[in-house]
């Protein structure tokens, strides 16, 4: 889309400042994105910069979806911090995904900066503008760097796949999982 970073970092003020930074220098990385059928918009989920040591989503309303999509179709909505557990170090979104049959977005977080320490963890966020979230009981191998998660059907089962930086992948069967 024709001049769509120009619109978003000048529609986004609290993080414009990030957009002449690198990322590992708290500059702009994007790494989630996701539709938000309610607000109708699409949810982008930053990794930097964070927001008083919290991870942003920033919503982007779609006014129309009919014809080619441009910046005059867009309007941006107020960020959301998602309040997630201390850590010892920084971590923003790695992928955000809605979940029909949980009815909730599922958000991998890990470390926001490279060659920091900090653990990939699992959250279930209702899309609440408060950016509550809850902590799911899922653990990763500590080589895995899952950043992405989507759901669907495997064998007629419900099931979430993860897929990891490194090129490998796990499965989570709905039907066998309580969160």
């Amino acid at each position: 889309m024709p001049g769509f970073r120009d619109w978003f970092i000048i529609n986004a003020p609290s993080i414009a400042a990030s957009a002449t930074r690198i990322p590992d220098e708290g500059g702009l990385n994007i790494e989630g994105l996701a539709w938000d059928h309610e607000r109708h918009a699409l949810l982008f989920g930053v990794r930097t910069p964070l927001s008083a040591n919290y991870p942003l989503v920033i919503p982007v309303r779609v006014k129309d979806l009919d014809g080619p999509w441009t910046t005059n179709k867009l309007k941006m909505l107020k960020p959301i911090r998602l309040l997630i557990d201390p850590a010892e170090a920084a971590r923003g979104i790695r992928s955000i995904e809605y979940v029909a049959d949980i009815r909730a977005f599922l958000v991998i977080i890990g470390k926001a900066i490279s060659g920091e320490k900090a653990p990939f963890a699992l959250y279930e966020w209702k899309g609440s503008k408060r950016g509550k979230t809850r902590r799911l009981n899922v653990s990763f191998a500590d080589k895995m760097k899952p950043e992405g998660v989507t759901s669907g059907t495997i064998a007629g089962r419900p099931a979430l796949l993860y897929l990891d930086d490194g090129g490998g992948y796990q499965v989570l069967w709905l039907d066998q999982t309580r969160f």
